[in-house]
């Protein structure tokens, strides 16, 4: 009998229960290897699939989005972050592109309270619910401020700089866009208490680490906690003998149940597209 199915195709291995759901409803060319794939690998792959199941680990500027068969019609991303894809060339090939947001806040706001606590050695809406059962008075910036009931006596902040001058322990949860690349800077932190702490558990280049690591050699900024970094994962090689820098290896999702429902909310996605709905987290 014909098989009816999309096909997939799976840029690497995921979580076994994500693997299984997928090589159940679809029919699946698979990264068995787990190997890097680049985005040559993945065109070189695409030429009879309906659809991409990808990650981070592939970058996908516009000339791979170009460059992939007609018959590609979606990109399902295993991550909350979209920056190694250009969505502007996506929504010009008419190519849907989804991610998983979400499903990871929770655990990484764990891993921030950890890189705080770490990199103090003595912050998203997750992470000051667990600062202020210990005592700290949060303030936060967002492009628009929060409802009461949201913002739980939180003191808000309208422009970035505001935020930073008060800041003794900053946490990143923003985005990376061209707006918040680089938003931590020489001048920002200046704008800094002096022997602030700095967390990040969103996204590598919203820090220029030509700022950051002179700052924590220098003891301007007493310490850094780090789970993400700019060019994973090529990491600046100074933080390693950089004494108050605390580090982890991008790990704010490395928990069995956030991988899988990372894994089934892109399958939940591409389900949708396939059965003529609007897949829920479309970015193009």
């Amino acid at each position: 009998m014909p098989n009816n199915k999309p096909r997939l195709l799976v840029a690497r291995i995921f979580p076994q229960d994500v693997m299984d759901r997928a090589a159940r409803d679809y029919d699946c060319i698979v990264n068995s290897e787990d190997a890097n794939w680049s985005g040559d690998d993945v065109i070189a792959r695409a030429g009879d699939v309906d659809a991409i199941l990808t990650s981070a680990r592939t970058k996908y500027p516009a000339e791979v989005i170009q460059g992939l068969p007609a018959n590609v019609r979606m990109l399902a991303t295993f991550s909350v972050g979209y920056e190694h894809i250009d969505l502007d060339a996506a929504k010009a090939r008419g190519l849907v592109v989804t991610n998983t947001p979400d499903v990871l806040t929770e655990a990484v706001a764990d891993i921030t309270i950890l890189l705080l606590l770490a990199a103090s050695r003595r912050i998203g809406r997750a992470a000051a619910a667990r600062a202020r059962a210990m005592g700290m008075t949060i303030h936060y910036h967002n492009r628009s401020r929060l409802a009461p009931d949201l913002e739980q006596g939180a003191v808000y902040h309208d422009t970035p700089q505001s935020l930073l001058k008060v800041a003794q322990f900053l946490s990143i949860h923003c985005e990376s866009t061209p707006e918040t690349r680089h938003l931590i800077n020489e001048d920002g932190i200046a704008l800094m208490p002096e022997g602030a702490i700095i967390v990040n558990t969103a996204r590598g280049d919203i820090i220029d680490d030509d700022a950051l690591i002179p700052a924590l050699e220098s003891g301007r900024i007493a310490a850094a906690g780090l789970d993400v970094f700019a060019g994973e994962p090529d990491v600046d090689k100074r933080y390693f003998t950089t004494k108050n820098a605390f580090i982890l290896p991008h790990i704010g999702s490395a928990t069995v149940e956030t991988r899988n429902a990372m894994g089934f909310r892109a399958l939940d996605n591409l389900d949708a597209f396939f059965q003529g709905e609007e897949p829920v987290d479309r970015l193009a």
